[in-house]
């Protein structure tokens, strides 16, 4: 879309026509145990709205690529820009329409109805770390949005997430130009190397054996539990894909 063009409104109803969609498969999907607690939607929205939610993804100028020097030690992963909708000084400086488009599509209630969903579904597998249980029970958790594009040379290294972390959800928002292999990587460590990897930190790729790769294909969606055992990572986007764009919502210990 050109820069000076403003993607056309979505009514409200739609958009909650369009969750209650994603709501119902996602109730509807079984868990799958291997390699670890997850599962995969594929046309999780309707067609018709997943066309519309490609026209409200902002140009690359609002995605913010700047990364703590940390990040470089391994891997690409300066190739990644986010926009974070609880940070104002990114989410206030969109034009009009993304700004309603995306307030709508992550609203207080459809937040708190997405988490309770995604909560019910794995929370039999969910590793919550134990200074956030309190008085026998878990403290509070809240929903965390971002819209992510990587470019080509993206490269994002085998690791863990956070302790604070209990469920990520990736939804693959490529157009048809830009579907691809790069999806999530689901790693183990080879047995020599198992005793020593843990934590947050990136690690090298020889150190891991592939379990499982997910397709970075249109309108999908994938979510999985976080453990210190779910070691996952992206290979370096290919220089054929311009782009690769994602919704994310994590669910974390507040």
């Amino acid at each position: 879309m050109p820069k000076d063009q403003q993607p056309t409104p979505i009514a409200d109803d739609e958009i909650v026509h369009a969750w209650q969609t994603a709501i119902d498969k996602i109730n509807a999907v079984d868990v799958q145990l291997e390699p670890y607690p997850m599962f995969s939607i594929d046309g999780i929205f309707p067609d018709a709205f997943y066309g519309k939610i490609l026209e409200h993804l902002p140009p690359r100028e609002f995605y913010d690529y700047s990364k703590d020097p940390a990040y470089q030690v391994l891997g690409k992963e300066t190739k990644r820009g986010n926009i974070y909708f609880e940070k104002p000084e990114q989410f206030d400086s969109l034009h009009e329409a993304y700004q309603t488009f995306w307030r709508k599509m992550s609203s207080p209630e459809l937040t708190a109805a997405l988490m309770n969903w995604f909560l019910a579904k794995l929370q039999p597998y969910l590793n919550v770390p134990a200074e956030a249980v309190r008085d026998g029970k878990t403290a509070d958790v809240m929903g965390r949005w971002m819209l992510s594009r990587d470019l080509p040379g993206y490269d994002l290294p085998p690791h863990v997430d956070t302790r604070q972390k209990l469920i990520s959800v990736l939804f693959y928002l490529p157009d048809e130009e830009n579907e691809s292999p790069y999806g999530t990587c689901f790693l183990a460590p080879k047995p020599d190397c198992d005793k020593v990897l843990y934590g947050q930190s990136r690690y090298h790729r020889e150190d891991f054996d592939l379990l499982h790769r997910l397709k970075f294909q249109q309108n999908t969606v994938h979510a999985f539990a976080r453990s210190d055992a779910c070691f996952h990572s992206v290979d370096e986007v290919g220089p054929e894909i311009t782009k690769r764009d994602l919704l994310m919502f994590n669910v974390l210990v507040a």
